[in-house]
């Protein structure tokens, strides 16, 4: 079951294992920036009375974050790579990359 907006501050960590996920909802990144990121949350919507399905709608965007990119592969340890984009390439992305 999703959590009510309100319930979107944060995630308590310490709670037992087995009741992390009950805390968790999915979503995907919309789109992003050096400092920021928006995602689309997945949500109960109500399509007709009596009938709700599970839809990704709820858009939720944080600031003042660090985007990195994580490959992992199955033939070795995890690698960091981190990329810094030319100050004119952001400007011409009008900051988003």
């Amino acid at each position: 079951m999703s959590r009510p907006p309100e319930d979107r501050e944060g995630l308590d960590l310490h709670v037992e294992f087995d009741q992390l996920l009950s805390g968790v909802d999915l979503a995907f990144t919309a789109s992003n920036g050096p400092t920021w990121a928006e995602f689309i949350v997945r949500g109960r919507i109500l399509v007709a009375e009596g009938m709700e399905v599970f839809h990704y709608a709820e858009p939720v965007r944080l600031d003042g974050i660090v985007n990195e990119l994580y490959r992992i592969r199955d033939d070795g340890p995890v690698e960091r790579h981190r990329v810094e984009l030319p100050r004119r390439a952001r400007s011409a992305a009008g900051g988003s990359v």
